[in-house]
């Protein structure tokens, strides 16, 4: 008898360390999740202001033009690595999942 309560007691916190690390991954997934959506934000906004720039640029000769063409060269490449970031996140968020469900299932 005694073994069985101590055999459920360690089922018990076993199974509150999993809650406790199930939690702190989904709010880990949340604030990347809100990291990424600023990043990719500031990425569009940073292209748009390049890309405004260089159909303005025309009129102004030098290194401003060849500034924004490098930040929007640069800005959409962190773009690119944002959508590669959302993609991993997703990817950790569906796993978090299936490991809270597996847990709940044992």
């Amino acid at each position: 008898m005694e073994e069985k309560l101590k055999e459920t007691e360690c089922k018990i916190v076993e199974f509150s360390a999993v809650e406790d690390i199930t939690r702190g991954v989904e709010a880990f997934i949340y604030v990347s999740s809100k990291q990424v959506e600023i990043l990719r934000k500031l990425a569009q906004d940073c292209c748009k202001y390049g890309e405004e720039y260089q159909a303005s640029g025309v009129m102004v000769m030098g290194a401003p033009l060849g500034n924004a063409r490098r930040l929007t060269h640069y800005y959409k490449k962190i773009s690119h690595d944002v959508e590669g970031q959302i993609a991993e996140v997703l990817k950790r968020q569906l796993r978090s999942k299936e490991v809270a469900n597996s847990a709940e299932c044992c």
